[in-house]
């Protein structure tokens, strides 16, 4: 560990009980860092990680966990958020020797300011987690903070993840794990640089990814991490969840062996599901049960049904819309149990798509249950079963050889669909057999249709505008979902539309269709008049006022992570613009083909006709994405892309007075 000198940190003499050495400053070197105002592994960022380090322990029956961080700030911007220090406190696990210092450079001396235990509090977030709060003192541009804690909690068989990469550029990330050799682990890593695998403690820093693994003590296996001179990661629009992308080192832990006892555990997904869900009465299990409890309601709400189709729609919609979903909040948690589900009319999201499922099962339809993590989490490995990833159920129902994928704990989807955000890749199905399902971004599709018109009102030289808009599939539950909590939204967003046309105007009245339907794709119509009157000798007129793209996303010349859109996309929009009588077209924007390359992934038509007898400019626009996920690489082209669309429907028809 020596070369850690070359990036201005001292290794004290003093160790853990384990194989790596503690991480520190000396004064010397905090005098350096603390005078330093820009870093050459990014000069532009905010704060540097000085130093970033944990040890995670496995011992029969505990995990002890020794984790520290230096941080050195650069910008005032980011000195509040990173005074604040939280600890995450799960039931059964303890938090000691916390420890939380600022260092500042005053009067050319260094100095300490720590937190004490007064200063710490502590506040409950969930009913099964605390979390540990305090704030660093006198934190400001050019301070080092340093925290540490220590916690232990009972260990079973899940290994702590680590992240070598922060949204901070770092100096030093070293991790380390200690266990029995009974525990049989396989280490996962992502880190992209290559990993040097070295003999001697002493090279882990020769290299900017280096490991080592060995015996600690008889029967005491561990190994060490240590990465260096890593990049911050950075937020981009229309990227994966940087969980999918930052670099990463954790476990999968596939079972313990020890002096002939071999027991497996996680082995894989389908072992995984078997066990912990459809063999476990609290979870899955219920659903496959006989129920007799839902017999009455069920055969009520399938006494009409003419079809099989029938009767899941008709359950779906009476769980969907009887059925509230509770978030497991500081003190009460949601149930998943689908009786108490059932009879209290509300649950978590679990409970309510659990209840959906014993339903169809008990109106003798074929239905499972499929588990899945969503958007916001990293995706399921299909090789290595995760449980603490999967954070989402829905459920599945087979009919004459079609399959329906179904969520009622969302009020505004309809049958058969579900939120963009549970498209992440790998699922598995929870059923006797078990099996597993991918569902990608690439299977979804939203399609809108906008239909304008601008004619002359009679007798006047005013104009006016009808305009009807049909939301597509999921545009549709995102307006629904705003609309109903706040009704103004629709007039801002119509007035928000209307501001690209050339003149003043006055919202006459709208109309919104469906709001309470989402079986039904929701509808918007509106009329205005424009309130100036066409007399100037040349008017501009502004086509595209609904337009596909309000702005270019794509800003950042060069860009680090591929591109995922959400869902397909597919916008038509058509205008038709009676010309008033004293005036005729002097120029207008030609047709034109936009396409992102040869395959037409992503295209604009942009068809625009006027017809002199009836005096009736026509445009004809679609826009549609035939692809959600694009290489980095594809980043300059869908850049250029996007500016041309913008460019198209920033064009104006200019109409010129008779004279």
């Amino acid at each position: 560990m020596k070369k850690i000198y070359f990036l201005l940190l001292t290794i004290l003499s003093s160790l853990f009980t384990t194989a790596q050495e503690k991480l520190s400053l000396g004064i010397k070197q905090l005098e350096e860092h603390l005078q330093k105002t820009s870093y050459e592994i990014d000069p532009s960022a905010k704060a540097v990680i000085l130093f970033e380090q944990a040890t995670a322990i496995m011992r029969r029956g505990e995990m002890r966990y020794e984790y520290q961080i230096a941080i050195k700030i650069l910008n005032s911007d980011v000195a509040g958020n990173l005074a604040e220090v939280s600890i995450l406190k799960p039931m059964n696990c303890s938090v000691r020797k916390i420890k939380g210092t600022t260092y500042n450079f005053e009067n050319g001396q260094v100095s300490k300011q720590t937190v004490e235990k007064a200063d710490r509090i502590t506040d409950k977030i969930t009913p099964t987690a605390d979390v540990i709060k305090f704030n660093l003192p006198s934190v400001k541009n050019g301070s080092i903070i340093h925290y540490s804690y220590v916690t232990e909690k009972p260990f079973f068989i899940e290994m702590p993840t680590w992240k070598f990469q922060s949204k901070f550029p770092t100096l030093v990330s070293a991790y380390e794990i200690e266990a029995a050799n009974y525990l049989v682990y396989v280490p996962i890593e992502r880190v992209h640089v290559p990993i040097k695998y070295v003999n001697q403690i002493d090279s882990l820093y020769s290299s900017d990814a280096c490991s080592i693994r060995g015996e600690y003590s008889p029967g005491r296996n561990f190994q060490i991490w240590v990465r260096q001179n890593i990049p911050a990661y950075a937020e981009e629009p229309f990227m994966p969840n940087i969980e999918n992308m930052v670099e990463r080192v954790k476990f999968q832990v596939t079972g313990i062996s020890d002096e002939g006892l071999n027991i497996k555990a996680y082995n894989n997904w389908k072992d995984y599901s078997q066990k912990y869900y459809y063999e476990d009465n609290e979870v899955c299990g219920q659903v496959f049960s006989s129920n007799n409890f839902l017999s009455k309601t069920v055969n009520e709400l399938i006494l009409e049904a003419k079809s099989d189709i029938d009767k899941a729609k008709t359950i779906y919609s009476y769980v969907r819309n009887n059925y509230t979903a509770k978030e497991s909040m500081a003190g009460s948690i949601a149930s998943n149990n689908i009786k108490e589900v059932y009879s209290k009319k509300e649950g978590s999201k679990f409970g309510i798509n659990l209840l959906l499922t014993a339903m169809l099962c008990k109106a003798g339809l074929t239905s499972d249950v499929v588990l899945l993590a969503t958007k916001s989490n990293e995706k399921l490995n299909a090789v290595f079963p995760e449980p603490r990833l999967i954070n989402y159920l829905i459920c599945r129902v087979k009919i004459d050889k079609e399959t329906y994928l179904l969520d009622a704990s969302e009020k505004n989807l309809s049958f058969a669909v579900l939120s963009p955000d549970c498209y992440n890749g790998y699922c598995r199905i929870v059923n006797k057999f078990g099996g597993e399902l991918e569902l990608t971004s690439n299977m979804i599709n939203n399609k809108s249709i906008v239909l304008a018109k601008m004619e002359p009102i009679d007798g006047t030289k005013k104009m006016k505008l009808r305009v009807e808009v049909k939301f597509g599939t999921f545009t549709s539950i995102e307006k629904r979902e705003e609309w109903l909590k706040d009704s103004s939204e629709i007039q801002k967003m119509i007035l928000k539309e209307t501001q690209l046309l050339s003149f003043p105007s006055k919202l006459k009245k709208y109309q919104v269709k469906n709001l309470l339907q989402p079986e039904l794709p929701l509808m918007l119509t509106y009329e205005m008049d424009l309130e100036s009157e066409f007399t100037a000798d040349n008017i501009y007129l502004q086509p595209y006022f609904a337009k596909f793209l309000d702005k270019n996303p794509f800003v950042i010349e060069k860009r680090k992570y591929d591109i995922e859109f959400d869902y397909k996309q597919d916008i038509v929009y058509n205008f038709r613009f009676v010309v008033p009588d004293d005036y005729e077209i002097d120029e207008y924007p030609k047709s034109t083909h936009l396409s992102l390359s040869e395959n037409d992934p992503m295209e604009m038509k942009n068809i625009i006709v006027y017809d002199t007898a009836s005096r009736v400019l026509s445009v004809s626009s679609r826009f549609t994405t035939k692809e959600t996920s694009f290489a980095v690489g594809k980043y300059d082209n869908i850049r250029s892309f996007y500016d041309a669309v913008i460019e198209e429907q920033n064009k104006k028809v200019v109409l010129k007075k008779k004279m």
